[in-house]
C-alpha cells in the first residue's frame, strides 16, 4: 500500500469520529483546525501508520 493510500484509509476511517471527539473538547470553531493538525502529524509519520 502506498503512503498516500495508507493516509487516505486512515483519514477516511477516523475523520468523523475524531472531529466529534475534538468538538466536545475545544470550541467548535477550533475543532477543524485541531483535527487538521492531527492529520498533518499523521501525514508526516505515515510510515508509522498500520497497514489496516
Amino acid at each position: 500500500m502506498s503512503p498516500e493510500d495508507r493516509f487516505r484509509a486512515a483519514y477516511t476511517a477516523t475523520y468523523p469520529d475524531l472531529l466529534r471527539f475534538v468538538t466536545r473538547r475545544v470550541h467548535p470553531s477550533h475543532a477543524e483546525d485541531v483535527v487538521a493538525d492531527v492529520f498533518l502529524v499523521a501525514w508526516r509519520r505515515v510510515a508509522d501508520l498500520p497497514d489496516e
